[in-house]
């Protein structure tokens, strides 16, 4: 065959769109049907096949992965033994569909021990999802190579996908659906069964929400989340006080699902010796196998509740989940919601009813015919008998059995292999009366497929029983509000924004250090983002971690959309006004109480114009005067009256001129400092005029000095952070304002670090 050109961009696509469906179908995403994703669904396939059932022995992990990978799932041993691990999990599964036996790993964060060591079968509810497989109640597919055979799904007598839960990245999508109790999703299902029409009100009286094996209180807008099949509700961690003499501690008994607790530990203890939380006199983790506690002892004067609150919001005893009703139906991924995953179960349980009693209908019927043949034969017994003593050979007596007494091929079979006992007075009642049991089973089995009642009877039968057999008590707490209430206890934080936009939060009176600053504010729940397309964002404090090298990326906290880049980070104080100014030198006056509903996804405030993007922002109060400046060292500045919330021209920008930065002047401030790629200045704030808007200003650094880098006010006792780049390395050093020589507006200022000026931050 000639080799074919084919332009690389069409095959990158082709290929792409294949491997993508790969991934969503065959791997991530799990089948609505019985909830399980493909390698889970081999693994206990395998186990059943091979008979490795709650009744048998446990057998090696290993043994189990070989023959999963061997027989059905070509991949690694390492990710089909990681879903084997996690399928025995009891802080993982709600209901765990394996039984393990050595170290499965632990909520701590432990890794299991090596699949040579560890050993497992099937968990009797595990069983239930494959009842009645070998009756044709689901189809069968080829394996990978086309050996072997293997179920497209499981005939699950339990909706898995609602009890377990399920969670997967795919390409370009990903699934999040949490566990809930078995005993309230079956009633729901059995509320339903009866009353089709059921709205989500009714199911929610019957479903209260997520039930995590890991416990905790569950607080969120649930009815729009079963609604829509996505969204986010809270997780908290419950607590009770204990007194120890004249000390109180905090005892923290379950944590949020999937949450590390060594790693909750840890953070408390940091936390504490930190001061970022004051009060905590000790922190210990006395969990045993009777389950967590984790201990916060706290000082006689300490405000608990606060305590309390500022755990909640930083050390992981709170944790959102976030919920995406995405599985596959049939052959392509679908987003359902609470209802459609219910009414998919039952449609599942239909099917498999149906198939199984049409499968026991044709053996009952076969057997009731070789039935109707023994009694038939046994009332002629000794014509029969004489029919095949005369007869040359077996085939020749089948054929003189059919044609002297009208016996089908079957019957005439049955006959010739029937044993000498059989012909017994007393087998031929037994004969009887298996023959008229056969009847009545026959008929049972015609009204299960004729008639719908009798159809929904027998599901509600079987998922009832499940519910006798495995349900159990709700170990997660539903509430319409946290256990303390957060939002009216607020801690301030030192917020730090380095020159390339990382940030970190720090205790109030926690002294910075080795780091590099471009700004520090003070705030307590959230902050706001600004980016050169003109976007405003809302963010929490709580999604900040604590400082470690570099802090965290502001750009992994907001959602920006390509070719958009963060400006300027600041305090949410929503008294406050927002100040823009884009490159060509527009500008625009904002408050952030004006949009109610900012989030991490932002809202557009101030969209430039084609060519233009925002450069920088500041925040200022009522009568304050903001200072707009330029990459060639031109200021302008105005009273903050004078910018309103229409887009106007800030500042005249020349040829070859860009605007740079906008700051604003608090009181205290008495000077600017001023940096351009070598020099840095302070110039007095006198020495500065008021003008209107959309003038050229007056100069503040003369061109010789190169291009102005950045501008902030300050006063004599403020700490100044200059970052600069020498070798390719950036370093920074801090200098006391007052080190920083006072110039005339036309000096050009002075070399005070060796390298290129990057940027000014003040140290608070």
């Amino acid at each position: 065959m000639a080799v074919q050109s084919v332009p690389v961009e069409k095959e990158l696509v082709s290929s792409y769109l294949s491997y993508s469906l790969s991934v969503i179908i065959g791997r991530a995403i799990p089948d609505i049907r019985d909830g399980l994703k493909p390698v889970q669904r081999r693994i206990i396939w395998t186990m059943w096949e091979e008979g490795v059932t709650s009744k048998s022995q446990f057998r090696k992990s290993a043994k189990i992965v070989g023959s999963c990978i061997g027989k059905y799932h070509p991949h690694g041993d390492k990710p089909v033994y990681d879903a084997f691990v996690r399928m025995a999990q009891d802080f993982t599964m709600r209901y765990p569909l394996v039984e393990g036996q050595g170290n499965f790993g632990s909520i701590d964060g432990d890794e299991p021990a090596a699949m040579r060591y560890t050993e497992g079968r099937l968990a009797p509810i595990a069983e239930e999802l494959m009842k009645d497989i070998y009756e044709e109640t689901v189809d069968f597919v080829p394996n990978y190579d086309e050996t072997l055979v293997e179920p497209k799904y499981l005939p699950a007598r339990f909706p898995n996908i609602l009890v377990n839960g399920t969670s997967g990245i795919a390409v370009g999508m990903s699934t999040s659906v949490p566990p809930h109790n078995l005993s309230e999703v079956i009633d729901a299902i059995s509320y339903l069964i009866d009353n089709p029409d059921a709205t989500l009100e009714e199911i929610m009286k019957f479903i209260k929400g997520p039930d995590f094996p890991t416990g905790g209180i569950v607080v969120g807008d649930l009815k729009q989340i079963y609604q829509e099949g996505r969204g986010q509700f809270t997780i908290y961690s419950r607590y009770k006080l204990e007194k120890n003499g004249k000390t109180t501690s905090i005892v923290f008994y379950e944590i949020p699902y999937q949450q590390n607790k060594s790693k909750i530990v840890e953070r408390i203890a940091k936390l504490s010796s930190e001061k970022i939380i004051d009060g905590i006199l000790r922190v210990a983790d006395e969990s045993d196998k009777r389950g967590i506690r984790i201990v916060v002892e706290i000082r006689s004067d300490s405000d608990i509740n606060s305590i309390i609150a500022q755990l909640y919001e930083r050390a992981g005893l709170k944790e959102n989940f976030f919920v995406n009703m995405l599985v596959i139906d049939g052959i392509q991924p679908i987003s359902v919601n609470l209802l459609q995953i219910l009414k998919s179960f039952i449609e599942l349980r239909k099917d498999v009813v149906l198939r199984r009693t049409n499968f026991r209908l044709a053996k009952a019927e076969r057997h009731l015919h070789i039935l109707e043949g023994y009694l038939k034969a046994i009332d002629v017994l000794d014509s029969v008998i004489e029919t095949i003593r005369n007869s040359e050979s077996q085939q020749s007596a089948k054929t003189s059995l059919m044609k002297k007494f009208g016996f089908s091929e079957e019957q005439a079979q049955a006959i010739l292999d029937m044993r000498l006992g059989k012909l017994t007075k007393l087998e031929r009642d037994t004969l009887l009366k298996d023959y008229n049991e056969t009847k009545q089973e026959i008929s049972k089995l015609k009204l299960i497929l004729s008639d719908e009642k009798e159809l929904k009877k027998v599901i509600k039968e079987e998922i009832l029983e499940i519910k006798q057999k495995y349900g159990d008590q709700r170990r997660t707490e539903i509430s319409t509000k946290p256990p303390v209430d957060v939002e009216s206890i607020s801690q301030e934080f030192k917020i730090v924004v380095t020159p390339d936009f990382y940030i970190g939060v720090f205790g109030k009176t926690e002294r910075i250090r080795r780091i590099p600053v471009r700004s520090i504010f003070f705030a307590s729940e959230d902050f706001t983002v600004v980016s050169n397309l003109g976007k405003v964002y809302r963010v929490k404090i709580s999604r900040i971690k604590s400082w470690a090298e570099k802090g965290t990326p502001v750009k992994s906290l907001i959602r920006l959309s390509k070719d958009e880049e963060v400006v300027y980070v600041g305090p949410a104080d929503e008294n406050k006004f927002l100040i823009f100014l884009s490159k060509k030198g527009l500008t625009k006056k904002f408050r952030l109480s004006e949009v109610y509903d900012l989030t991490a996804r932002g809202e557009v405030v101030f969209e430039p114009q084609e060519g233009d993007e925002i450069k920088d922002a500041t925040q200022c109060s009522e009568g304050d005067r903001i200072f707009f400046i330029t990459k060639k060292g031109m200021i302008l500045g105005v009273e903050e009256s004078d910018i309103t919330s229409r887009v106007s021209k800030a500042i005249e920008i020349s040829e070859g001129d860009s605007a740079l930065c906008v700051i604003s002047k608090s009181e205290e401030d008495d000077r600017i400092i001023v940096a351009t790629e070598r020099y840095v200045k302070a110039v007095k704030h006198s020495d500065l005029k008021v003008q209107s808007k959309g003038g050229v200003g007056i100069i503040l650094v003369p061109e010789k000095a190169g291009f102005v880098k950045d501008a902030i006010f300050a006063n004599e006792e403020s700490e100044i952070c200059v970052t600069y780049i020498k070798d390719g390395k950036v370093s920074f050093k801090t200098f006391s304002a007052k080190k920083i020589p006072v110039m005339t507006r036309q000096a050009m200022g002075k070399e005070i670090v060796e390298g290129e000026i990057l940027g000014l931050g003040k140290i608070i």
